[in-house]
């Protein structure tokens, strides 16, 4: 009977350890998330000269552009790895300051081609905003344009990498 007991718990434990396996796997590249000032140097900024600290940003803080006829840019990479090639491109939108109704996302599409995506920062509702779903091969990440309407302030907080 012990020897039987021994034996099932092997098996048990070999069964759970691959399905740990799996699902660290499967997390490493499902939804990657990244913030404004990426503290692991992710982020490449040209422009978006305002730092504020908010509580109701993503991790407290983000990046605003005042200039919107400027040749500025906002990058976030995409997560690298075994992670496949396309994602889901989502921007954390929670902010009375962000006032760009016409707010400039690009990143790549099929056959290397940019795709450009207008979201309105100033009424998205709070939170988790979807942007457009791209190929990271080519374009490895998603640039956010100081460019926007005339007079409005455009907003660079937290990017969500959806793994597709």
């Amino acid at each position: 009977m012990k020897r039987f007991s021994v034996l099932s718990l092997a098996i048990l434990f070999g069964i759970i350890a691959s399905f740990i396996h799996i699902s660290t796997a499967e997390a490493a590249c499902g939804t990657y998330y990244e913030d404004n000032d990426d503290p692991n140097q992710l982020t490449i900024r040209s422009g978006f000269s305002t730092y504020t600290k908010h509580s109701g940003s993503y991790r407290g803080d983000y990046r605003l552009s005042k200039n919107p006829s400027g040749d500025g840019a906002y990058f976030w990479s995409s997560p690298g790895g075994t992670c496949k090639a396309s994602h889901s491109y989502y921007a954390y939108l929670n902010n009375v300051n962000f006032t760009n109704t016409k707010a400039q996302y690009q990143f790549s599409g099929t056959n290397n081609a940019t795709l450009t995506k207008y979201v309105d920062q100033y009424n998205a509702p709070g939170g988790w905003n979807y942007v457009g779903f791209g190929y990271v091969s080519t374009a490895p990440g998603i640039w956010l344009s100081e460019k926007g309407v005339s007079g409005s302030k455009t907003g660079a907080d937290g990017i969500k990498f959806v793994n597709n």
